[in-house]
């Protein structure tokens, strides 16, 4: 790679693949990389891009002086050369020059042009903080693609009129000359070259002349396809198509089945596209972190002679602190007494998706009543005893008195309760039981479920609010005025499901409990054979329990007969990994590729999946904790963030929504609303605030809470918005709130945030594993960079939308 002394002239794209791998100069896979990541830049360009990465990895010598614009600089020395930078400057020289391993054009070019930006921001806002702008994801959505597709461009022709007889008719037309730029068994692109297919048309016939003068075919090849769309590049127009499947004949039938060879065989010759592969990863390791903190409770309800019981709730560590809560003296749970309340399940009944809040406290009643008084927020407000009532159950109960969010939820557990592969049908990737569609067991039980409810405690607001310090509880209120907020035991039982998340699982692919007959061979010790019987199986691997104790040590190698499999499936060899008197675990010894028990048991487990008990899941269906996670990832009515770090900043780097959402409204129309909605989560107190609670989890790591104020102002003649964001909680400790927010709602759209922070969990690629398998075969460049992405969220959260229910609370 030749260096040269000036930068080339590059384009805004060129620049963002060099800023990409500017430090990658001298790797030997850097050209590999480039066209990993820009498939259509052609080879002049990667010319051009792998220049100027050259030019900035040649050695500097220039001295940087920043004296005029950096009151604040310093002296400081690096590699015999003196520069005048401030403290900020000079940490980002010395993390850029770690990066270039050395002082290099590049680093200089990067050092200033940080400190100049840095300097800009501040002239025009200097309280501003320079992040990266926030994006909305999903943690369910990405797109599956149906078959394997090939990067291929073949010359062809493109036809678009026909004799009376159907036939292609040579001498009518003249045909569009054009080329593939994908192709698989069903449909491909095509794109054509100045000429554009006529609006109206619906079908063309393609001849494939570059696979005609590439292979031998009995006839000029010849099919039909169906227009799907067509996009414009400048002089360009690329149209999707498919096949039309109603085509018969040998010239038809040959070719489909060349094709189908042709791209399996070309996989490694050629690119394959991995976008909605790579999506999946971020998406499905996103969810992970999401769902393993979740501190809200997620409850699931089947019908039954028209009310809507609750039969299964989802813990994962962080929430059952909320069931504990709704588990009264006699350790029985109170939540079938609590859904079964009459607005309850009014509620359920009228609306798909509907919030609600509602006090909660626990009491000693007759036998026929409840074990909880309740109050919901429009009672507690209009009642007229209510409010005295509720203030005397937080009197009696020493602080016991808890505020809960209520989130109702409409589902469809058909489609809900299985996350599919983003992997074409036909990848011959290897099958993962933890999410398969065939567990029926789980799948008829969570086919139920058709609506949800999600517990959120918000009892915090109580005594920030200080809602009952002002004056002391009476103790003269009717007795009978306090029953009618005591709701009567339900006549409804049904078995709940305690279903728990999958905690610190790292194995690769679950066991099964499962005892078959086995002939261990120990050729350590001669021929010596003895009998013995499984513990628990997977294909991966093996705990078994021999009739008499084998003088065995980890590492060693056993050789297994399996008769119940194949009478012929004979020495298959294992790698002890423990061995503890007679019961040994083990794991497959050798190539797995060519294991011949791995794929003996591994079609076992899928053909007895529904009969067989996962370990760890002796009390309850095997799968369903996977089936009820997934329901609540595609229903989660909170909006879930990720946090990052840039330099030392922490900031809110993503957005996951579900439908069923609940955002901020901060304008009627949607698109609008999203956007204000990430602009204002930019905003500097934000940043600060999520700085501060950072700092917090450090020291402690846990849950926690800040609130915001948030205000949006459109500007005159639609010139665009004003924020204007005050710290609740601070408005809150002074008693402001209620006079800020009226100020504040009469300038513009004005919502409350909470916003819940915590440190991140864990990330177990078995839930992607052949994903990132495939990324990792056909672009493993793309892969390490995918799951960096994911390693450097520092924490997760919620945001809610609180205005309703304060400013009830508050009587605003």
């Amino acid at each position: 790679m030749a260096i040269v002394a000036s930068s080339p002239s590059l384009s805004d794209f060129q620049q963002k693949i060099v800023d990409t791998f500017r430090y990658d100069y001298g790797h030997p896979q850097l050209d590999e990389k480039i066209i990993q990541y820009a498939p259509n830049e052609t080879p002049s360009s990667r010319f051009l891009i792998k220049m100027e990465i050259a030019r900035l990895a040649k050695k500097c010598h220039r001295v940087i002086d920043l004296r005029e614009s950096q009151s604040d600089y310093k002296s400081f020395d690096f590699e015999g050369i003196r520069h005048f930078i401030n403290d900020t400057t000079i940490t980002d020289f010395i993390e850029i020059c770690k990066k270039y391993k050395g002082y290099t054009q590049g680093a200089y070019d990067l050092v200033i042009a940080r400190a100049l930006s840095r300097e800009k921001k501040e002239k025009i806002n200097p309280n501003a903080v320079e992040v990266p702008e926030a994006g909305y994801t999903s943690l369910t959505h990405f797109y599956r693609r149906k078959e394997q597709r090939l990067y291929y461009v073949s010359e062809i022709e493109i036809y678009t009129e026909t004799d009376n007889n159907n036939a292609i008719n040579l001498d009518k037309k003249t045909a569009i000359k054009g080329a593939t730029t994908d192709i698989s068994a069903h449909g491909m692109c095509i794109k054509t070259s100045g000429l554009k297919i006529k609006d109206g048309i619906t079908k063309v016939y393609i001849r494939f002349i570059g696979f005609e003068k590439e292979f031998s075919f009995s006839n000029p090849v010849f099919i039909s396809y169906k227009l799907l769309s067509c996009i414009s590049k400048k002089n360009n127009y690329y149209y999707r198509i498919k096949i039309d499947e109603h085509q018969q004949g040998d010239t038809y039938a040959e070719f489909h089945a060349h094709i189908q060879k042709f791209v399996v065989s070309q996989l490694r010759r050629h690119r394959v596209p991995i976008e909605n592969t790579q999506e999946a990863v971020l998406v499905k390791g996103y969810e992970q972190y999401i769902i393993n903190r979740l501190n809200h409770l997620p409850v699931f309800l089947q019908q039954k002679e028209n009310n809507w019981l609750p039969n299964a709730v989802y813990l994962t560590g962080h929430n059952e602190a909320i069931l504990q809560k709704l588990t009264d003296i006699d350790h029985q749970t109170m939540l079938m007494d609590l859904i079964a309340h009459e607005k309850i399940q009014r509620l359920l009944r009228e609306q798909a998706i509907v919030s609600d809040y509602f006090f909660i406290a626990p009491v000693s009643t007759p036998q026929h009543y409840a074990k909880f008084l309740i109050i919901f927020l429009d009672e507690f407000i209009h009642h007229p005893e209510a409010k005295e009532i509720a203030r005397l159950a937080h009197a009696r109960s020493k602080g016991n008195l808890m505020l809960f969010r209520l989130d109702a939820i409409t589902m469809h557990p058909e489609k809900e309760c299985y996350i599919t592969s983003s992997l074409p049908e036909n990848a011959s990737e290897s099958l993962q039981f933890i999410n398969a569609s065939h567990q029926e067991r789980a799948k008829t039980l969570a086919s139920g479920y058709q609506k949800m409810l999600v517990i959120s405690d918000t009892s915090d607001l109580i005594n920030q609010l200080q809602l009952f310090e002002n004056s002391e509880a009476s103790e003269t209120i009717d007795k009978m005025a306090i029953f009618q907020f005591i709701p009567k035991k339900t006549a409804h039982h049904r078995e709940l499901h305690i279903v728990k998340n999958e905690i610190e699982d790292k194995r690769k692919e679950d066991r099964f409990l499962y005892q078959m007959p086995l002939t261990v061979h120990n050729l350590k010790a001669g021929k010596e054979s003895i009998s013995a019987e499984t513990i628990d199986i997977s294909s991966c691997g093996l705990k078994i329990k021999t009739d008499k104790t084998l003088h065995v040590f980890t590492g060693d190698i056993l050789y297994i007969d399996f008769p119940p499999l194949n009478e012929t499936l004979n020495k298959q060899p294992y790698q002890i990994v423990r061995a503890q008197g007679n019961i040994i675990q083990l794991k497959i010894h050798g190539n797995e590729r060519h294991h011949e028990a791995k794929f003996a048991l591994r079609k076992f487990i899928y053909q007895n999946l529904n009969s067989l008990t996962a370990t760890g899941c002796r009390d309850t269906v095997y799968g369903l904790s996977r089936a009820l996670r997934n329901l609540y990832a595609h229903n989660h009515p909170q909006t879930s963030i990720f946090i990052k770090r840039q330099d030392k900043i922490r900031y809110i780097s993503d957005i996951a929504l579900s439908d069923k959402t609940i955002l901020p409204e901060f304008s009627i129309n949607n698109e609008e609303n999203r956007a204000l909605y990430l602009s204002a989560l930019r905003h500097e107190l934000v940043i600060k605030k999520v700085n501060e609670t950072w700092n917090q989890i450090k020291t402690q790591p846990g849950f926690y809470s800040f609130h915001v104020l948030i205000t949006v102002k459109e500007k005159n003649n639609n010139a665009g918005y004003f924020y204007i964001l005050k710290d609740a909680d601070e408005l809150f400790s002074v008693n402001k709130y209620r006079d800020t927010y009226q100020q504040a709602s009469m300038m513009g759209e004005t919502r409350l945030l909470k916003i819940t922070i915590t440190p991140k969990g864990k990330v177990f690629p078995k839930y992607f594993h052949d994903e990132l398998a495939y990324l990792s075969r056909y672009a493993p460049n793309r892969a390490s960079i995918i799951m960096e992405q994911i390693n450097k969220i520092d924490a997760v959260g919620s945001i809610t939308d609180i205005t309703d229910c304060v400013n009830q609370l508050l009587s605003i």
